[in-house]
């Protein structure tokens, strides 16, 4: 799975940087108006489980940062991921998750192999934060009544995750940004008369982000 996020990364910025080269036959980067200041910003991608027992959920984003250097920045994010299906203890319920995340970014220095028209540059990343789940409960009807109940917990958990993407610089303001993460959200709990479930959410996800510097 990691590989196809990875696979999925390089394709789309090879494309975004073919498209423009076509459209403005500039090779002159773009670059950003200042070193500092703060950041806006908005995601969307697809997270998926690295459990068998856990599927898949989009997953939207918004969150607000600073640069601190041409190479240094961090942020504050807020992820909501609202359509994993986790199955067991004889039952099928949906996972919600809201993660709150701070997060640091070392952006590295335009790659020379082929000059873009914007500022076209790697980075890594990592943040630590809060993650709540919540399992659904679920109540199986049965002759003459309720034959069994599946009670979720909803607990928050320390939560942690990895970035590796490519950001490019539309504009001085504007940013596009590809990205492959990584991320532990804590734990999947739940109890039902045929057994209990008790997995981690570990999650592959490949996300895109826009951001808008003041």
């Amino acid at each position: 799975m990691k590989n196809i996020g990875l696979a999925l990364v390089a394709a789309s910025l090879s494309l975004i940087a073919a498209t423009a080269n076509a459209q403005t036959g500039r090779s002159t980067p773009v670059r950003p108006d200042a070193d500092s200041g703060i950041y806006i910003r908005g995601s969307l991608g697809y997270s998926w489980s690295a459990e068998d027992e856990i599927d898949y959920s989009p997953l939207w984003g918004v969150g607000i940062g600073y640069r601190l250097s041409p190479n240094l920045r961090a942020d504050i994010t807020f992820d909501w991921r609202d359509r994993f299906i986790v199955e067991g203890a004889g039952l099928d319920s949906q996972i919600e998750n809201q993660s709150y995340m701070l997060n640091v970014y070392y952006d590295l220095d335009q790659l020379p192999v082929v000059q873009f028209p914007g500022g076209f540059k790697p980075y890594i990343g990592a943040g630590i934060g809060v993650s709540y789940v919540e399992v659904d409960d679920q109540v199986i009807p049965g002759t003459g009544g309720t034959f069994a109940n599946l009670t979720g917990d909803d607990d928050a958990n320390f939560a942690w995750q990895a970035m590796i993407g490519v950001a490019y610089q539309v504009t001085p303001q504007f940013a596009g940004d590809l990205a492959y993460r990584y991320a532990h959200l804590g734990e999947v709990q739940a109890t039902s008369p045929f057994g209990n479930i008790d997995n981690d959410l570990n999650v592959s996800e490949v996300v895109l982000t826009l951001r808008y510097n003041f």
